[in-house]
This record gives C-alpha cells, sequence and structure tokens, in this order.
C-alpha cells in the first residue's frame, strides 16, 4: 500500500476498470489514465474517493485517449463528480466549466 503516493502515472497499461483499486491511495493528487481502455462512465465515481486529486487524465497528447473520452458530455459528467479536479486532460477547468457541470 502506497498511502503517501501523490503522483500515480498508469498510462498504456490496458487498464480498463478503475473500481475500489485505488481507495487506499488517499494522498494522490495527479493521476493519469491516459491511453488505457476505460470506456464506462461508471468507473469515474470510484476517483471521487480520492480527497486530494485535483489533476486528472483520460486523455494525454503522448498516450492517447480512453474510449470513455469519446462518450457525449464526457467532460461535463467528470467535472460534475470530481469537483475538486482542476486540471482535466491537460485542460484548467474554468469557472464557468464548473457551474456548467455543476448546473
Amino acid at each position: 500500500k502506497l498511502r503517501s503516493l501523490k503522483t500515480l502515472w498508469v498510462a498504456q497499461n490496458n487498464v480498463t476498470t478503475i473500481g475500489g483499486s485505488l481507495d487506499n491511495n488517499v494522498m494522490l493528487e495527479e493521476v493519469n489514465l491516459a491511453g488505457n481502455q476505460i470506456g464506462s462512465f461508471r468507473e469515474i465515481p470510484y476517483l471521487d474517493r480520492l480527497p486530494n486529486l485535483t489533476t486528472l487524465y483520460f486523455s494525454d497528447p503522448h498516450f492517447g485517449d480512453n474510449p470513455i473520452c469519446q462518450l457525449c458530455n464526457y467532460q461535463t459528467y467528470t467535472l460534475y463528480h470530481l469537483n475538486r479536479v482542476k486540471v482535466l486532460d491537460y485542460n484548467t477547468v474554468s469557472d464557468a466549466n464548473r457551474q456548467f457541470a455543476e448546473a
């Protein structure tokens, strides 16, 4: 268990689900899941269990996208469920984006 881990990059590792796999890593601030095979909105709420998560990548220019990135309202859904995230896929979350997601 890596309870003090703050950054985790698991890009291009054929990850298909998140589930509770990160629950013990409560200090995580940055997670890069780009270039994997995550394709369901059901995986997003699991990341809300990370109270310090502020930076999240499902898409990365070096590693590619997850299938979830192609789903309608991907960014809105993600920001709605992860209201502490300040950077999503290398984009700083603006106040307007946050308000739209919370509407």
